[in-house]
């Protein structure tokens, strides 16, 4: 399941194995940000035949990835299937670094809050020692979460500051480090880390998920 997260597929596979690898991976992430979607719906996210959609989604329910979710709404006629992930499939950390506190809570395949958020009261500082509590912070919240490490697909973090979030860089605070904060990170945890600003989070969580949709 984990290789749909990786950026290239395998080399033993051809053209056309890759080319149905890479749209399944697109129906995934779809399904992680629209939760639930028919055939249709994810044929036109995807930009894929409906009835190449419906082949790849076959397969990937056969997988164990995904699952009926039920039946949608119709005006006339059938009502299509409804889609999701199954849950428990993965498990992403998910960090808030404010002024005055960090806050942690972990996010499975179906967007279900595990085990509530945890809430640390400490000052934000730019400096290693203020990036090893968050480490360390994490590290305790996955252990305590009784989730197994490899499950755990990446982390977010949200933070103040000039954010390049595709480069992982925060041009406001190094933290003292000679190398990008998602590259410091992502040693540590061996996971793929993904860092934005706050205010930016907060949109963007409104836009996917809120009253913005």
């Amino acid at each position: 399941m984990l290789e749909f997260f990786q950026s290239n597929p395998s080399d033993v596979l051809n053209r056309v194995e890759k080319k149905k690898f890479h749209s399944k991976q697109k129906i995934i992430n779809s399904l992680f940000l629209h939760n639930e979607c028919d055939c249709n719906c994810l044929a036109s996210h995807i930009h894929l035949s409906v009835p190449s959609t419906q082949t790849c989604i076959n397969e990937l329910i056969k997988d164990g990835i995904v699952e009926e979710k039920g039946h949608g709404t119709s005006s006339g006629g059938r009502r299509p299937v409804l889609y999701g992930l199954v849950g428990g499939l993965f498990y992403i950390l998910c960090m808030d670094v404010g002024r005055f506190h960090i806050r942690l809570s972990i996010l499975d395949s179906n967007l279900q809050l595990i085990d509530g958020i945890e809430i640390h009261e400490i000052r934000f500082q730019d400096n290693a020692e203020y990036l090893d509590k968050i480490c360390e912070f994490a590290i305790q919240r996955m252990e305590s979460s009784g989730i197994q490490r490899e499950l755990f697909i990446g982390i977010g973090l949200s933070m103040p500051g000039a954010i390049d979030s595709l480069k992982g860089i925060n041009y406001s605070y190094t933290f003292n480090q000679n190398e990008t904060l998602t590259d410091a990170l992502g040693k540590r945890f061996r996971l793929p880390v993904f860092v934005e600003n706050d205010t930016n989070v907060l949109a963007l969580s409104e836009l996917w998920y809120g009253q913005a949709r």
